[in-house]
């Protein structure tokens, strides 16, 4: 999914929709609290395609792809179209972004799937890398900081990947319910206190957007590879690996 962020937003720059809110003539909900700013993104960023579209699209329809359940594509479609609706509601997206948005992020969870399923870890890790490399071109469209976040985070995951996959081999499904429900609001916490507190760290050095690559890699990077390395000496798993393996 983070690939398919970082083309996201070079699509942005190229097309460079103006986004509805602001627009006199269109009504819609302004919204400004710690949770979600749209107020912010009046004539501060492009709208075409919808990047919370495809971002849902692809994760949930690729976890579709992998597991191939009635009740969860079920669920995927349900998820995507809510989305796609509520960035309409909140004045962000026209209808034309959120469907292309929509579609663009099942291509990528179609490919992902190609590209991934039967193959061994090794050699799903040399994919990530692979893509992690060549999404760096696509600074040559859209050198912006989004695009920065989006390959940094790539890289995060491919680098997670391998730290997780020589050095931890972490199982999600064993422990208790009360176990997994702590693992995933500690790792959140983990996550946005690293999210928010590396921001004004780096902010000490400059506004660079290589920062923001660093930034989004040591994010994914600890959640993907440095998190479940430290349950290994405290929360007992088996030692077979099975996340989800997407980019």
């Amino acid at each position: 999914s983070f690939a398919s962020m970082a083309v996201n937003g070079v699509i942005k720059d190229l097309a460079q929709v103006e986004r509805p809110i602001g627009n006199p003539d269109i009504r819609f909900v302004a919204v400004d609290n710690f949770l979600i700013d749209t107020v912010s993104l009046k004539g501060g960023s492009y709208s075409f395609p919808s990047g919370h579209s495809q971002t849902i699209s692809t994760m949930m329809f690729g976890i579709s792809f992998f597991y191939n359940k009635k009740k969860l594509w079920i669920l995927s479609t349900v998820l995507v179209l809510l989305v796609m609706l509520s960035r309409m509601y909140l004045g962000v997206h026209w209808p034309l972004d959120v469907l292309v948005g929509g579609a663009l992020g099942l291509i990528f969870a179609f490919a992902g799937y190609k590209l991934l399923i039967n193959k061994s870890m090794e050699t799903r890790i040399k994919i990530y890398f692979i893509v992690a490399l060549a999404s760096v071109f696509l600074l040559i469209f859209a050198n912006k900081s989004d695009t920065y976040k989006a390959i940094g985070a790539c890289f995060g995951f491919a680098l997670g990947a391998l730290f997780e996959y020589k050095y931890v081999n972490f199982v999600p499904k064993e422990g208790t319910v009360i176990k997994k429900v702590l693992r995933c609001i500690l790792g959140l916490v983990i996550l946005l206190i690293l999210k928010e507190g590396l921001k004004p760290l780096f902010g000490l050095i400059g506004d660079y957007s290589f920062l923001d690559f660093l930034r989004y890699a040591i994010i994914i990077f600890v959640a993907i590879g440095f998190y479940p390395f430290i349950f290994k000496f405290g929360i007992a798993f088996n030692s077979k690996s099975d996340f989800i393996p997407f980019i």
